[in-house]
């Protein structure tokens, strides 16, 4: 009898290599720096990957009764579809660039506001017309400026026109290696240049000439504007300030001073509209309809009510996104919320990897910069490592805790494996880890689901009624429940401890480790986790900069690190660079 030897892939796990391919598709093109000042460089590459998209699909044709070359095929399209598609992306945004700074007077509609209310804002315009800055250059019409300004705060002009003379200055470029190129962020989003308000800003005359879409999209921006300003306007501060960022996605009434409280503590992931609040308001809505048709059987046993409550929540839920003004964090939980609502409607266990996996690709496809955006990767690893908890506990059965200790354990054990998946990727951005974040978050997220969010939603359809004044001190109540367990926690030793950045390479390795152990069949999955401890390794080997070395203009200039974790500057360096 011949041997039968087991796949050492975990089926249903395949599509972990395909986006890891994809995803490094989309890293090789980013590493390619002199593709971005040619545009018939990023033609030719665009051309040559299409040209051989089709050519591997016409071998996959001609391989599909050979298992292991038809594999390897579509592998190879899967990597080829990352460097296509971060390529359409920079493609559809090489828009012209100053090569200095520059002064002059633009005009255009102000199309968003973001920054602190309590100090500058920042406005983003989309110039109408072509503006004249200089008399070698000028910036097409349709692009993106971004300007500070502390004059302006009356986010009620959303959508109107306003000119100003503004200095502009190009996207920066990457300060050193291994950080975040924002001037690639700004370029992806269609920012021609950034800088600030000299004088002279007003509104002007609106010809009122924009699509039925732009007028949709300023309509919410300026019902999320007043609900915003409305909800700081009559709760005390800062329960006003948090209840704004959790119903609307508007965090500018958040203070500096405030968010540390919460990043210090670990809470900070409750200001920003991601997988719990989409779950609560969607999977909650599933739960209410439920409950009423359970209480009404003849009726209800005659449909399918929970396939119906679905489509009711996915529906609630778009809204939602939509209100919040569609952050990385909501797109990925309204695409989580999706899938599930689909996996309900086919009959099909719902939290699964391989929907975060779905997620993941939709998400890319649409802006490969997400994945370098903090926002994506804290929100993925938090929520793949929680689905493979979930999925390897749906495979032992039923818990073995008694039913009154299940929820605390499981909340527990959650916070726990969230902190370690999220740790490296918040040290990498921010530099610091919350070793206190377990114990806030077991009081926080119960907080936030049982009672915050509950009335946060009673509130928002009590003031479509006229009557949320009833509601708003209950919620109040809550939120200011909420922010006194942050700034106690806030205070403890080593809350927002401050650590060296792991690295890209150290991240990736760590994150390959992680994919091994959920692709491989145990006991090979064990590589995986070999791996993922080189990875760490290497984060703790990585030495840490004494300082940075600036150049502004032809004066250099020098930033050491100082004792507490002060960046100590000599010569005159300016607040904007400090």
């Amino acid at each position: 009898m011949a041997l039968q030897i087991a796949p050492l892939i975990v089926p249903e796990r395949r599509i972990l290599i395909y986006l890891y391919l994809f995803v490094t598709g989309i890293i090789l093109l980013h590493s390619l720096p002199a593709l971005w000042h040619h545009g018939d460089q990023l033609v030719l590459l665009l051309s040559g990957g299409a040209f051989m998209i089709l050519a591997a699909i016409f071998l996959a044709l001609y391989a599909r009764h050979h298992a292991a070359l038809n594999g390897a095929v579509r592998l190879l399209i899967a990597f080829i579809l990352g460097v296509v598609v971060a390529a359409v992306q920079f493609t559809r945004h090489d828009t012209p660039q100053i090569g200095r700074g520059i002064t002059g007077q633009i005009e255009g509609s102000l199309v968003k506001i973001d920054g602190r209310a309590d100090a500058r804002s920042r406005l983003w315009l989309r110039l109408d017309t072509t503006a004249e800055i200089v008399s070698d250059g000028h910036f097409p019409a349709g692009g993106i400026v971004r300007v500070t300004t502390d004059e302006w705060q009356d986010q009620q002009r959303l959508g109107s026109k306003l000119a100003m003379r503004v200095r502009l200055y190009p996207p920066p470029t990457r300060v050193l290696a291994g950080v975040a190129d924002y001037g690639r962020q700004a370029r992806a989003q269609g920012v021609l240049a950034s800088g600030y308000v000299i004088s002279g800003l007003r509104p002007v005359a609106d010809g009122g000439d924009r699509s039925g879409l732009d007028n949709f999209y300023l309509s919410l921006a300026r019902y999320r504007a007043h609900f915003a300003s409305y909800l700081v306007g009559l709760m005390n501060a800062p329960a006003g300030a948090i209840a704004a960022a959790l119903l609307v996605g508007e965090r500018r009434y958040i203070n500096d001073e405030l968010y540390k409280q919460f990043r210090d503590s670990g809470l900070a992931h409750l200001l920003a509209i991601s997988g719990l609040h989409m779950g609560l308001i969607c999977f909650g809505t599933m739960a209410l309809i439920r409950f009423v048709g359970a209480l009404f059987p003849a009726m209800s046993s005659r449909f399918p009510l929970h396939k119906y409550a679905a489509i009711t929540a996915a529906t609630i839920g778009a809204c939602y996104v939509l209100m919040s003004g569609a952050p990385i964090s909501a797109v990925r939980a309204f695409a989580m919320t999706l899938l599930v609502v689909l996996a309900i409607l086919r009959d099909r266990m719902a939290l699964t990897l391989r929907n975060v996996c779905l997620a993941a690709f939709v998400i890319l496809a649409v802006n490969t910069m997400a994945l370098f955006s903090a926002g994506f990767q804290l929100s993925f690893a938090a929520t793949a490592i929680l689905v493979i908890w979930y999925e390897a506990r749906a495979r032992r059965g039923a818990s073995q805790f008694h039913w009154s200790l299940r929820y605390p354990v499981a909340l527990i054990t959650m916070s726990l494996l969230a902190a370690m998946a999220t740790a490296p990727f918040a040290a990498q951005h921010f530099g610091v880890v919350t070793p206190w974040g377990v114990i806030a978050n077991i009081i926080g997220i119960p907080l936030t689901g049982f009672w915050i969010m509950p009335m946060g939603m009673l509130f928002s359809v009590s003031a479509i009624f006229g009557i949320d004044w009833i509601v708003a001190p209950i919620l109040a109540g809550g939120i200011n429940i909420l922010v006194f367990i942050a700034g106690i926690i806030a205070e403890y030793p080593f809350a927002g401890w401050p650590v060296a950045p792991p690295g890209y390479t150290a991240l990736a390795v760590m994150v390959s480790g992680i994919i091994l152990t959920q692709l491989f069949i145990k006991p090979i999955a064990s590589i995986g986790w070999v791996v993922g401890i080189v990875g760490a390794l290497l984060w703790t080997v990585r030495p840490v900069p004494d300082g940075a070395l600036f150049a502004v203009g032809r004066t250099p200039r020098l930033v050491l690190a100082g004792p507490g974790v002060v960046a100590t500057p000599y010569d005159n360096l300016s607040d904007f660079l400090a």
